[in-house]
């Protein structure tokens, strides 16, 4: 008889194999003509398998036949399974420009990053995918036509982000990026004579069809930005909240919880504020840095140099830094790399990428320099130590290199309140390794960063279940953060498109900090900062409540 272990394993195996992006991703062998099915039925498929495997792991494998860690492993994949179960009603309220969800533009960005082109059959399917490329656009055409029939309409906003999503297969990144790998290989000019064909032919055919998709949504956008004017759009978004949060929260719990964090953090920043000598509010310290020009870089070719570089000489000093907080570090390594051109118009401020040492492919941590002259300095560490060390990429790579642990566990960044959460614990937990060193600027760039998410917590409830106008929103950002007006009108888009993830990060974060609290109060003296890391990250990512027990248990043990 199988274990469940091999249970999982196979289950594992089927699902992935309904994904090629995904297994490209894992570096698992897949079809490398195939782009992943944007369908309905597709997504259907999927939910099925998954229903008769819990259905079949419950039968076969009865819960008091199981050991602690057995029990575990078939808890999180019911969990699993019952997220997109609760999910499934509303797949047609995600928006189709969601790259958490997978938009068009995933699909330009999975070609020339997770597409490698060594050899000559290489670029062969690299244009078997082109051909993709052109099914991938007619079914989110398809997608967005149904929503509009049932009443699910974007906003004029999100309509530009939509037709933002169509220039990497109107300007020709695709063909520019397989023609550099030709030529540096040396390979048959032909396969380029082949890929222009496919870009003008199957490609242009699914362009047009979903720009004239946009069109018909364009005629008639919708005028309210919360998610509480979709159809049944309160149940919607109360499903949103659980799926990002992981927890049972109401949206008037979580906006109660953002505004004490603003409050919190704006008297943390004003006590910085004071340190640096400065007599006015956290606000106008902000203001007073962003005016700075010691604190921005050169928007030029030396400044984006000089921008990497500092990131990259920030992961160093944070993974030197490490050892004293952690007990294992991961082996894959991760590299700074500039959002590519053709995307940085849709692409967030930044953002990781998982590595897979299976594809002999390193992590990515991307920046996004189109608005460098308006970059802060001071901010940037933040953003490296919760991107990369110690943030998403030690969490996720470690993930990735647990021994003993299900491919379905290793492998999954759906839990965003953990794994955003720990980014944003990471970002307060460089300043206790002094990365941050007696620079109170750099600390409350910091700050801001918190504050930021902070503010997150107040808008996402805000816009999607009290109604709040868009303005409403962007004022009250302005208010308590010193970003750019052109990064506060992004960044609030963002929540308008994608209800609830951005709740996501402080939840997370609040919910280690209160495991920790409680670690280090139980247990005095005998508190070890690595063993309480090491309770976090040893089971890999987790929803917040199975997170509760396992480190509550870790505790409870510990302090015997």
């Amino acid at each position: 008889m199988d274990t469940l272990r091999d249970f999982l394993r196979s289950a594992f195996e089927a699902e992935i194999a309904l994904s090629p992006q995904a297994a490209a991703t894992l570096g698992l062998p897949h079809d490398r003509t195939r782009l992943d099915d944007h369908t309905d039925a597709a997504w259907l498929r999927r939910a099925e398998l998954l229903e008769t495997q819990l259905a079949q792991l419950r039968e076969r494998f009865p819960a008091e036949t199981l050991s602690p860690a057995e029990r575990l492993d078939a808890e999180l994949f019911a969990a699993r399974v019952d997220r997109l179960r609760d999910l499934t009603p509303w797949r047609y309220h995600i928006s189709p420009s969601s790259p958490v969800d997978g938009g068009p533009d995933t699909a330009a960005g999975f070609m020339m990053s997770r597409h490698p082109v060594v050899s000559a059959e290489d670029a062969e399917s690299y244009v078997a995918r082109l051909r993709e490329v052109g099914r991938v656009l007619e079914e989110l055409a398809v997608r967005l036509d149904t929503q509009r029939r049932l009443g699910i309409v974007p906003t004029a906003r999100e309509i530009v982000h939509l037709r933002n999503t169509l220039k990497p297969y109107e300007d020709g990144p695709l063909l520019t990026h397989l023609t550099a790998e030709v030529e540096a290989l040396g390979l048959d000019t032909a396969v380029l004579t082949a890929a222009q064909s496919v870009l003008e032919k199957e490609v242009r055919a699914g362009r047009d069809r979903y720009s004239a998709a946009i069109d018909e949504v364009a005629a008639r956008p919708r005028t309210d930005d919360g998610a509480w004017s979709l159809p049944d759009g309160d149940a919607y978004y109360a499903a949103s909240l659980r799926r990002w949060t992981t927890t049972g929260l109401t949206a008037d719990e979580i906006h109660r919880i953002g505004l004490d964090a603003v409050a919190r953090i704006e008297d943390e920043m004003h006590e910085v504020a004071r340190a640096a000598g400065f007599t006015g509010t956290a606000r106008e310290f902000g203001e007073s840095i962003r005016a700075d020009a010691r604190f921005r870089y050169p928007d030029d070719e030396a400044g984006r140099a000089r921008y990497l570089a500092d990131m990259e000489a920030d992961i160093a000093a944070a993974t030197a830094a490490a050892p004293r907080a952690f007990r294992t570090l991961p082996a894959l390594p991760v590299e700074v790399r500039a959002v590519e051109e053709w995307r940085a118009a849709t692409a967030p401020i930044a953002f990781y990428e998982p590595g897979s040492a299976a594809a002999g492919r390193p992590a990515r941590f991307y920046t996004n320099l189109a608005n460098l002259a308006e970059a802060q300095k001071n901010q940037m560490a933040a953003i490296v130590y919760h991107e990369a060390v110690p943030g998403h990429h030690l969490q996720v790579a470690l993930a990735q290199e647990l021994p003993d642990v299900p491919a379905f566990r290793r492998h999954d960044y759906s839990l965003g309140a953990y794994v955003e959460g720990w980014g944003l614990y990471a970002e307060r937990l460089a300043d206790e390794l002094g990365l941050y060193g007696d620079d109170p600027y750099t600390r409350f760039g910091m700050l801001s960063m918190q504050m930021w998410r902070a503010c997150r917590l107040v808008l996402d409830t805000g816009l999607h279940a009290k109604r709040w106008t868009r303005d409403r929103a962007v004022e009250f950002f302005a208010a308590h953060t010193a970003l750019p007006r052109a990064d506060i009108g992004k960044e609030t888009d963002r929540y308008i498109a994608i209800p609830g993830q951005a709740t996501s990060y402080m939840i997370g974060q609040l919910r280690i900090q209160a495991l920790r609290d409680r670690a280090e109060t139980t247990l005095g003296p005998r508190f070890d900062l690595r063993d309480f890391h090491d309770a976090v990250l040893r089971d890999g990512a987790l929803p917040l409540d199975v997170l509760d027990t396992r480190v509550g248990h870790w505790i409870d043990t510990a302090g015997r």
